[in-house]
């Protein structure tokens, strides 16, 4: 079994993954150094080019890296993968991740294939299949280089459901997005590992997105994986604090982030409508 990372850059925010994988015993391979980056879809380019090299049969795993954090060895992750009977597994989501205007986002939302809630939409950050079979769904899938691989992936999966199995189970990979600020609401640390309450799993990869810094050392720094403590800036610090009080919100009234916020703009178009019809009459009532 290999793993995976892309990371162009060298850069010193790789060492949080690396440290996760000294713990677990993980061989993680860094491809793409020194290789220029116009945009996430050219870690997609290099991934094809890695797996191209490997026998067809051979289970690989890819992890974006300055984000992500292994939980267990590659065992476990192994049997997980085998047990799900599909080729190539992705991480899921609570968002419908997809960039782009309101014409764009909603087709994708409106024909995604019905999931367990709350995480029914693929993440692109982290997944796992046979080599050649990953290959050929990448090529498949045809991702610009300067463009969003989440994107254009989520919107290849509606058109072609079968070709992916999604964990929403978080079985194998746990990923945060869409419940930015809830980690602590969303998880538990139990004997050193850490447990999803949501869907009473314990997986084997965590992954925050979104540059969710402060919440995946909120978690992190509770495992033996736990480095120096993390200082975010003010910036940081302030997104952070909007994105956990809207997602409170979300969470408690839809889990589904587009949806609770098509609704949400919906209304505030119809007030705004309204409001504006009471001020034409009143003005044609002088």
């Amino acid at each position: 079994m290999k793993f995976i990372t892309v990371d162009t850059a060298a850069s010193p925010k790789l060492e949080r993954l690396m440290r996760s994988c000294r713990h677990h015993e993980i061989p993680l391979e860094v491809i793409g150094e020194g290789c220029p980056y116009p945009g996430h879809g050219a870690k997609i380019k290099y991934v094809i080019e890695y797996l191209s090299a490997q026998e067809p049969d051979e289970i690989v795993m890819f992890v974006d890296g300055y984000d992500v954090v292994f939980l267990t060895g590659g065992g476990e992750i192994e049997r997980k993968f085998t047990a799900s009977g599909h080729p190539l597994v992705f991480s899921t989501e609570q968002n419908c991740n997809v960039n782009g205007g309101f014409f764009t986002r909603f087709p994708v939302w409106f024909r995604y294939p019905k999931g367990k809630r709350p995480y029914r939409f693929i993440n692109s950050g982290t997944y796992i299949g046979r080599a050649g079979y990953m290959r050929d769904f990448l090529r498949r899938a045809d991702v610009p280089l300067t463009a969003s691989d989440q994107t254009v992936i989520n919107r290849y999966f509606v058109d072609h459901p079968a070709e992916l199995s999604l964990d929403c189970d978080q079985e194998i990979f746990t990923c945060t997005a869409g419940r930015t600020g809830l980690e602590e609401e969303d998880y538990r640390v139990e004997e050193g590992r850490l447990r999803n309450i949501l869907t009473n799993s314990l997986p084997c990869v965590l992954h925050c997105p979104g540059k969710n810094y402060i919440g995946l050392e909120k978690l992190v720094s509770k495992l033996p994986i736990a480095g120096a403590p993390y200082k975010p800036t003010a910036e940081e610090e302030r997104k952070y604090r909007k994105s956990r009080f809207m997602n409170r919100i979300t969470a408690r009234v839809l889990p589904d982030n587009f949806l609770f916020h098509l609704i949400l703009d919906s209304l505030l178009i119809a007030l705004g409508i309204i409001a504006l019809i009471a001020v034409v009459v009143a003005f044609l009532g002088m």
